[in-house]
């Protein structure tokens, strides 16, 4: 499992059992496939848009900025992005996969050492030691889905406008 742990966008089309249902059978099949080559479209949109939100400078105030140390996390993110297909469903997936400090970048949180007594690190050329740090949420994932949200209902949408088309040579 390439999120175990970490932070994940879900992108996800339901209840397609009843829509492959009214079009028959013969239909259903192009329909979990358009959807589920349309979800890989969206699910790229969103990760490349996630990566940049990485690799972009937003904040004016370095501080508040998400770091880009070795860039492993804007990699990661658009590495470790999946497609999952149900009989119902199909469910696009967006993260960082297993870097596991993509999740305190979203979401924000509370750093404590686990197999030490203290958390020792270097700031400005002095060395800090201390039992927490406290992270403020850096969001990359949340951002990127508000910015190209109405990309992706259009990528999916087109899918489902494409499976559900009459195709030349097609028996009812």
């Amino acid at each position: 499992m390439p999120f175990v742990g970490s932070v994940v966008m879900a992108l996800r089309v339901s209840g397609l059992a009843s829509l492959t249902g009214s079009v028959g059978s013969a239909a259903s099949g192009g329909v979990m496939n358009e959807t589920e080559k349309s979800m890989g479209k969206a699910v790229l949109v969103l990760a490349g848009a996630a990566a940049a939100e990485i690799s972009g400078s937003r904040a004016s105030n370095p501080a508040d900025r998400l770091g880009r140390l070795s860039g492993r996390l804007a990699t990661a993110v658009s590495a470790n992005s999946v497609v999952t297909r149900s009989n119902d469903e199909v469910i696009g997936l967006v993260g960082p996969g297993p870097l596991v400090y993509g999740r305190i970048h979203e979401l924000g949180g509370i750093i404590r050492p686990v197999r030490a007594r203290a958390l020792v690190f270097e700031v400005g050329g002095k060395t800090v030691v201390t039992q927490q740090v406290v992270m403020p949420a850096r969001p990359y994932l949340k951002p990127a889905l508000d910015k190209r949200q109405a990309d992706i209902a259009e990528i999916l949408g087109d899918g489902l406008v494409t499976a559900l088309r009459p195709h030349p040579g097609a028996s009812d």
